[in-house]
This record gives C-alpha cells, sequence and structure tokens, in this order.
C-alpha cells in the first residue's frame, strides 16, 4: 500500500465515524459500514456478522452478500467457540480448528480472513470480518488499517444503537405522558378514580383494537368524551 493510499484511507476514516452514524437504524448502519470498507480496504468482501453461543456466523450485512453466504459451510465444517475479542488474526485456528483455512481456500480462495470485534464499553456489536485472496497479517499495513476502519465503525454502530435507545426512551415518555393526562381528562369527565379511569382507557382500546397511545390521543384531541362509564363492565 503506497503513501497516497495510506493518506486517503485515513482521509475516509476521518469521515466514516460522521458518515454511517448519521443513521439512526442500526441495520442501516451496518450496510454502510460494510460498503465504505469495501471501497477502503483492498479486500473480496466485508461483512459485520455475530458469532452465536453454539459458535454458529451469521452475517449481519455485507458489501457482497452472495460470496460471503459462500463461506458458511466451511465455517460450519470445524468446530469453532464464540469468539473473544483478543481473538484477532488470520483463520484463528484457536476457534476453528486447524483444517479451517485449507477448506475457506478450497471452497471460496480465501487465503486469509481477519475478524475484529466491534466494541464499545460492554456494548457488542458484532465483529467485522475481512475476507481477503492474498495472504495479509494484521500487522500489515492492510492489517492495520482494517483495524482502525473496525474501532470507527465499532463508534458508529455504538452511536446507532445509541440514537434508536434514546428515540424509544423518548417515544415512552411521550406515551405515557399523553396516558396519563387522557387518564385526568376520564376521571373529570366521568367523576371515577385513577385506577377506574385507566381501566376504562384499557377496555376501549381492547374493544376497538386499537393501541392504547392512540386512544389516548384521541382522548386529548377531542372536546367531547368518547368513553362511557358502561365500557368499564
Amino acid at each position: 500500500m503506497t503513501l497516497t493510499e495510506v493518506v486517503a484511507g485515513a482521509t475516509q476514516l476521518s469521515t466514516l465515524a460522521l458518515d454511517a452514524a448519521s443513521v439512526s437504524d442500526p441495520g442501516m448502519t451496518a450496510s454502510r459500514v460494510t460498503d465504505l470498507a469495501a471501497k477502503l480496504i483492498p479486500c473480496v468482501a466485508v461483512d459485520v456478522v455475530r458469532v452465536t453461543a453454539v459458535g454458529d456466523l451469521r452475517i449481519l450485512a455485507s458489501s457482497d452478500p452472495g460470496f460471503s453466504q459462500l463461506t458458511l459451510p466451511s465455517w460450519r465444517r470445524w468446530p469453532h467457540f464464540p469468539l473473544s475479542d483478543a481473538v484477532q488474526g488470520p483463520c484463528r485456528f484457536k476457534n476453528h480448528g486447524t483444517g479451517y483455512p485449507a477448506a475457506l481456500l478450497a471452497d471460496c480462495g480465501i487465503v486469509s480472513e481477519l475478524m475484529f470485534a466491534l466494541r464499545v464499553g460492554d456494548n457488542d456489536h458484532g465483529h467485522l470480518r475481512f475476507l481477503f485472496q492474498d495472504n495479509v497479517s494484521p500487522s500489515s499495513s492492510v492489517g492495520r488499517l482494517a483495524a482502525a476502519f473496525a474501532v470507527q465503525a465499532a463508534i458508529a454502530a455504538d452511536r446507532a444503537a445509541l440514537q434508536v435507545s434514546v428515540m424509544n426512551m423518548q417515544k415512552a415518555i411521550y406515551t405515557n405522558r399523553d396516558i396519563s393526562a387522557a387518564v385526568g381528562i376520564l376521571m373529570a369527565r366521568q367523576g371515577i378514580t385513577y385506577p377506574d379511569a385507566y381501566q376504562l382507557l384499557r377496555s376501549v382500546s381492547q374493544n376497538t383494537n386499537r393501541k392504547l397511545r392512540n386512544v389516548a390521543a384521541e382522548i386529548l384531541n377531542s372536546h367531547e368524551p368518547t368513553t362511557r362509564r358502561a365500557d368499564l363492565a
């Protein structure tokens, strides 16, 4: 890799977190990460994967989904253990057994496989997997660039997951606020207690097959009662 390519790679790395993390959907972020990685790192394919408790590989996103699927039989043919953060190297003999590299080469023409944990603190977002048709070690220039990319990819994935969590919390806060306000309106209109008003709201939701928050919103936006005490029965 030339100096010009390294500089170009560093420039792209500096924009990765802003680019990929601007998407609040973790699935879209994973796809963006693999697409950017494939453009930056000279490899056959890049995947965001998870290794299950029984050692199976789940491909969450890929720069070349068809090719990545071809690697699954080789992966499943050899015994596996869940990957640790410290396992970063071509073909990871400790996890796959000595026959895995030969199988991957024979089945797919892959000489080197590098996997980097996408982890920020206690948040695990899987692994970033690079597949190469030549010998690439973690200490090579390409390997170091892949590792640096994985760090930024982990930050992007973590930010996307955090944005989703924040949006869900905000939605829950707004929903609970609207439901509480609707219950208060029913208490005043119907002259009933808080438990009865809440039960009335739930009954209307169930009887009309509408979400509780939608019934609450209707009450808040209405000047006339939309429920009756008879609905409690």
